[in-house]
């Protein structure tokens, strides 16, 4: 694959159930840690898959916010705030809710094939 392309597309879903009363919207933070590469695509922090023996090599992995938010990409390991992570909200009937996010692969150069493992760490935060 060319530099820079990305292929591909899982969802990434968050439900979310009996919550709070207090609790009207939530926002997923994704936790920098060295799993991030911040210096492939500047900008947008993306996600590092594991390099064992069989992995594939030149693969990362892309955060977007929902089709529905436009699939637009999102800061993995930026603070708080600055993510552009879309929220989402929590019904106060049912006190539940939904985010949904999707994980495509981003192609950092020099891509062979193999498997694609990665681990990405979150927190919620609740408003």
């Amino acid at each position: 694959a060319a530099k820079d392309s990305t292929f591909g597309g899982s969802s990434v879903n968050f439900e979310l159930t009996n919550c709070p009363p207090s609790v009207n919207k939530v926002t997923p933070l994704f936790l920098a840690t060295n799993d991030i590469d911040r210096i492939t695509k500047p900008g947008t922090g993306l996600l590092n898959i594991r390099q064992n023996t069989g992995d594939a090599r030149g693969v990362r992995i892309e955060m977007l916010n929902s089709p529905a938010n436009g699939l637009t990409e999102i800061d993995l390991g930026g603070v708080a705030g600055s993510q552009k992570v879309s929220s989402f909200t929590i019904d106060p009937a049912t006190h539940s809710g939904a985010g949904y996010y999707v994980a495509r692969y981003y192609s950092a150069g020099n891509v062979s094939a193999g498997k694609v493992h990665a681990t990405l760490m979150y927190s919620m935060i609740y408003e």
